[in-house]
């Protein structure tokens, strides 16, 4: 990765959104420009057309991330999602990738995981 990846989170948890910027903050090649506790708070604000990556919870209350999910592909196909979600099940799978997500790491492995899974999102094609 040559230059700084925007990244924006969305999460209802605000403690951890917290952790979850912490974490990010610590490697360089990370700019946070957005974190939301919503998919309407992500959908109505501008940052979403200036990012690489959104890592977004997908049981939020409204809209879920499998919902927004599908409405930024419709908005911004350029962005790459990854699901951060307590659920592993297959259902939750099919779902996601049908809404345009490129992977997911499970709330419990977010430390240990996190940057394989943007490493290997970030190299698709």
């Amino acid at each position: 990765m040559d230059k700084k990846l925007n990244i924006i989170l969305v999460d209802d948890n605000p403690e951890f959104l917290t952790s979850l910027s912490s974490l990010l903050k610590k490697d360089p090649r990370f700019t946070i420009i957005g974190s939301y506790n919503s998919g309407q708070e992500l959908l109505d604000c501008r940052q979403m057309y200036y990012d690489n990556l959104i890592l977004m919870d997908i049981e939020m209350p409204g809209l879920s991330g499998i919902e927004t999910g599908r409405l930024v592909n419709f908005r911004n196909p350029r962005v790459k999602l990854i699901a951060i979600t307590m659920y592993q099940d297959k259902v939750y799978l099919d779902q996601l990738l049908e809404s345009g997500f490129r992977g997911f790491v499970g709330k419990s492995d977010v430390a240990e995981n996190l940057f394989q899974v943007i490493e290997a999102v970030l190299q698709e094609r």
